[in-house]
């Protein structure tokens, strides 16, 4: 099991960006560790990300994922 800190540093380390998990007040659970060791694939949207990666925190979570995205160059 896993604390939040270390999920989201794993996140970090795996996929390359930073996310914040909002867990609901109170008690805070031990989470399952972020298992998977490699990056999610290119083509993969954030809601499939979000879907793939992060069902197993959903009931620990308040279903909001702060992801600090960096902007494009294309979008400036």
């Amino acid at each position: 099991m896993a604390t939040k800190a270390q999920i989201e540093k794993a996140i970090f380390e795996r996929e390359g960006f930073r996310v914040e998990l909002q867990l609901f007040d109170g008690k805070r659970p031990s989470l399952p560790s972020y298992d998977y060791p490699v990056m999610a694939p290119q083509r993969w949207k954030v809601s499939d990300w979000k879907n793939a990666r992060l069902e197993a925190y959903r009931s620990s979570c308040k279903g909001r994922y702060d992801l600090p995205w960096r902007q494009r160059a294309d979008h400036a």
